[in-house]
């Protein structure tokens, strides 16, 4: 991996508050605020940057920010599923 791309993966602080695939503004960063289904926009959550499994040329379309739980029982399987469609489709 490149520098710049271990620089997005690293979780500390600035990361949290800087992240340039970050949209939310920077009061909702500090105070924690999630946007997840499962929290119902709930303060004091805290959400990851968390890069998907994709490979969009655009690579903010790459990242979501959203809790935990939610990417792990949600957006982690929907991705898992579409690529082993993809690849059963290309046999």
């Amino acid at each position: 991996m490149n520098n710049n791309f271990d620089r997005l993966y690293t979780d500390n602080l600035k990361n949290r508050l800087f992240h340039p695939y970050d949209s939310r503004n920077l009061f909702k960063r500090l105070l924690g605020y999630c946007n997840c289904p499962c929290h119902k926009r709930h303060w004091f959550v805290y959400p990851k940057i968390i890069r998907q499994n994709t490979r969009y040329e655009n690579e903010k379309s790459n990242w979501v920010v959203c809790c935990e739980e939610f990417y792990k029982n949600e957006i982690e399987p929907y991705w898992e599923e579409r690529w082993s469609e993809y690849y059963s489709s290309r046999l």
